[in-house]
């Protein structure tokens, strides 16, 4: 269980960091709440901050949890990632949305 916990807490912590970097691409540092992301972001661009501020912390913190068995704060840790996941989704589609709303009003211009 301690297996599965760190594996998927890990791996919504990198699907976190992708959109992260896709965001810092499209809209600027200024979307990104997070100050070491936005601060990487602008000294060495969208990859590398994405990994300084969400990838690497996260490995550090796992790896700690797994390597002491630490299953209670893996588990709570999991719960907040499966949460935070869920709005990452949900701002996934109101991102769509709200292109798809630019995109209809800007075609009604021409």
């Amino acid at each position: 269980m301690l297996t599965f916990l760190a594996i998927a807490v890990w791996l919504m912590a990198c699907f976190d960091a992708r959109l992260t970097m896709r965001r810092l691409r499209d809209y600027g540092e200024s979307v990104e709440n997070n100050p070491v992301v936005r601060y990487f972001s602008t000294q060495s661009g969208p990859e590398l901050a994405a990994l300084a501020g969400i990838v690497f912390p996260n490995t550090i913190i796992v790896a700690t949890c797994f390597t002491f068995g630490l299953k209670t704060f893996l588990a709570a840790l999991f719960g907040f990632k499966i949460r935070y996941f869920y709005n990452q989704l949900l701002s996934l589609k109101w991102e769509k949305e709200a292109k798809e709303m630019t995109k209809y009003i800007n075609s009604r211009r021409d």
